[in-house]
């Protein structure tokens, strides 16, 4: 979304004003606090996967909180790039409403990505709660019981790791 943003808004031009859109202060304020947030999930994550690597390297079985960390720590990072996505896509014009804008792919993706039951933050910071909150002694599988109703007004389970 960075790139398709700059892109876009490169050249653009205000339709009444003629002004570059790519010049305007606020756009890239909202360039450059989105970059900073892409970054900080990237970076999240790539902790979270050196911990998987070394886990793994150790033949060591996480424990539960470690367990919750990985998961949890998944989710958060979607939803930081979803709140950066937003922050550039209210910014990007009528246009990029439109069905072939990349923008609106893009943000149409990103939004995707976070209704889905593994990255949805609400099941994730309930269960990542739940654990700060003192009931960490449960196993992990325990946490499978979590649920949180999904748009169709179903209940969508969440599934953990080990249970594949």
């Amino acid at each position: 979304m960075l790139e398709a943003f700059k892109e876009k808004t490169r050249n653009r031009v205000r339709a009444y004003t003629g002004a570059s859109v790519g010049l305007a202060t606020p756009a890239l304020m909202r360039l450059a606090e989105s970059t900073h947030q892409v970054g900080a999930a990237r970076a999240f994550l790539e902790k979270t996967w050196e911990d998987h690597r070394v886990h793994g390297v150790a033949k060591q079985y996480p424990t539960a909180e470690t367990l919750t960390a990985w998961r949890t720590n998944q989710a958060y990072a979607v939803k930081m790039c979803i709140e950066a996505v937003d922050r550039l896509f209210s910014v990007a014009g009528a246009s990029a409403w439109f069905d072939g804008n990349e923008l609106q792919r893009l943000f149409r993706d990103s939004h995707m990505t976070g209704a889905h039951a593994y990255t949805d933050y609400d099941v994730c910071s309930q269960i990542l709660g739940t654990l700060h909150h003192g009931h960490g002694t449960r196993s992990y599988d325990d946490l499978r019981h979590f649920s949180s109703k999904t748009a169709h007004g179903g209940v969508a389970r969440v599934r953990l790791a080990s249970q594949r």
